[in-house]
């Protein structure tokens, strides 16, 4: 159901709340270093809107399909989830515009290790999905602040200064970034959507859990694409 349940959210609004700004602000704040704290603050207040319009989507969703109680608060929490993860990401993109690589991959690997640990707790005290996704977005949200404190303190003081005109701006450049998202999340989770009309939620709980044994490997890719940034 956990697998079911996150892979439609994903595949029906993960380029809304992403919209390609991570690669955006890595392509623009390499370029003017000294833009970091104005890309960073209306980037965030962009996102927050894309996050309405999640959150929106994701409520027709439910109404629209009938969940019962425990399917929508699965997707209530997979969509926080989501929307957690593309903003800490958002945040670690400056550090990869700035060489230094080493805080993003410390932020990535602390909150493993935190869903690594939350998640054996909460089997161990035998909590079900619902818990075990709690857990996710306490440590991922945890994640998210610890990569603005890293900002503030190792790249520039962070001034909440919010400019309309600028939010668009970046909303407007960030859009092809978003259909490269669209094509990649359709190219790879269309047959899971689908599956899950065709063959119920435990043949798709058993799809989903074989593409992640696969995807293991996509650091391979992923590393070699890093290493080109922000070039």
């Amino acid at each position: 159901h956990a697998a079911d349940d996150r892979t439609r959210a994903r595949a029906l609004g993960a380029m809304i709340p992403g919209f390609g700004m991570g690669v955006f602000a890595i392509r623009n704040t390499s370029r003017q270093p000294e833009e970091i704290s104005r890309y960073l603050a209306n980037g965030l207040a962009g996102k927050l809107l894309l996050a309405a319009i999640t959150a929106a989507l994701m409520a027709g969703v439910v109404l629209l399909l009938h969940y019962p109680w425990l399917k929508c608060k699965l997707l209530v929490l997979s969509g926080t989830l989501m929307i957690l993860e593309t903003n800490m990401r958002f945040v670690l993109s400056f550090f990869q515009a700035s060489l230094r690589p080493g805080y993003v991959a410390g932020v990535n690997l602390g909150v493993r290790v935190g869903w690594l640990v939350t998640s054996l707790a909460v089997m161990f005290f035998g909590g079900g999905v619902t818990a075990l996704l709690g857990v996710r977005v306490i440590v991922v949200g945890l994640g998210f602040a610890l990569a603005l404190l890293l900002v503030h303190v190792k790249l520039q003081k962070i001034r909440w200064q919010f400019d309309p005109r600028f939010v668009v701006t970046m909303l407007k450049s960030s859009f092809p970034f978003a259909l490269f998202r669209l094509y990649g999340k359709v190219y790879t989770d269309i047959d899971t959507v689908m599956l899950s009309s065709m063959a119920g939620d435990v043949m798709t709980g058993w799809y989903a859990a074989s593409h992640k044994v696969l995807r293991i490997f996509n650091f391979v890719p992923r590393s070699f694409f890093g290493a080109f940034l922000p070039a």
